[in-house]
């Protein structure tokens, strides 16, 4: 399970999105300047983009399902970043949140998301090379 790389790039990613919460820099005003939609909304997508990329490192024997539940881990990934954004934008938070004392914080804050999305997809790519190799290896059979 965890010895295949594309395990190793979903672990990533699910660190990547639990990271963002740590940070209370990406809060600015500490949640009461943002809308109040958009804690309940980020939260709810990136526990759903999680829980699809947990599911999918259990899923290694079945690599075509695997490779479907890391792109619905991708689509909520994007999600969680869309939501992000414009809550931020809405608030008017977004330029603020880039500069100040705090914007090295608020910066990986924001750039979490989108580190946890090229994980998955490199670990849709990995999947895909297993599944490629496989399909190789069964021609020669």
């Amino acid at each position: 399970m965890i010895q295949r790389v594309q395990s190793l790039y979903l672990l990533i990613g699910i660190l990547a999105i639990a990271f963002v919460f740590l940070f209370d820099a990406a809060w600015p005003g500490g949640h009461t300047d943002v809308p109040a939609w958009m804690p309940g909304a980020l939260f709810a997508s990136s526990f759903l983009a999680v829980g699809a990329a947990g599911w999918a490192i259990m899923l290694y024997r079945d690599r075509n399902r695997q490779q479907r539940i890391v792109l619905i881990a991708q689509v909520l990934t994007i999600v969680m970043i869309a939501v992000f954004m414009f809550g931020l934008y809405d608030s008017g938070q977004l330029t603020p949140v880039l500069g100040g004392p705090d914007a090295p914080w608020k910066l990986v804050a924001l750039l979490l998301p989108f580190l946890a999305y090229i994980f998955f997809f490199l670990a849709r790519k990995a999947i895909e090379r297993d599944i490629n190799l496989v399909r190789s290896m069964d021609r020669l059979r």
